[in-house]
């Protein structure tokens, strides 16, 4: 089994990408959508 290593600048983009969908976009459930897709593609 592999370890993820998200590194501090990925966690920062990850960060910006989801206050974005969530505010920018004016969709506060979207970004769980994306994490979870995001998490089930790494795992995966």
């Amino acid at each position: 089994m592999y370890k993820l290593i998200v590194s501090e600048l990925a966690h920062k983009d990850l960060d910006n990408i989801v206050s974005y969908i969530a505010v920018q976009l004016a969709n506060p459930t979207e970004p769980v959508i994306f994490l979870m897709k995001l998490i089930n593609a790494i795992v995966i």
